[in-house]
């Protein structure tokens, strides 16, 4: 009866450490995702901004004033 108890508790813990693990990892991905989705923001106001200045050089080449 001792034995079958140290050995729920034995697995109980190795549970929680990789449940903590699995925990820890999420929180990771999770930050690493809103570091990617942040960067993307940023490339694309970048994109916006070139796509901007492109389309005004090209309308004042095309229709000079």
């Amino acid at each position: 009866m001792e034995e079958d108890k140290e050995k729920m508790e034995s697995e109980m813990m190795r549970q929680s450490r990789d449940l903590e693990m699995l925990q820890n990892t999420i929180q990771k991905s999770q930050r690493e995702r809103e570091n990617m989705q942040s960067e993307m923001d940023v490339l694309l106001d970048r994109i916006n901004k070139m796509s901007d200045m492109l389309d005004k050089s090209t309308v004042g080449r095309t229709h000079p004033q």
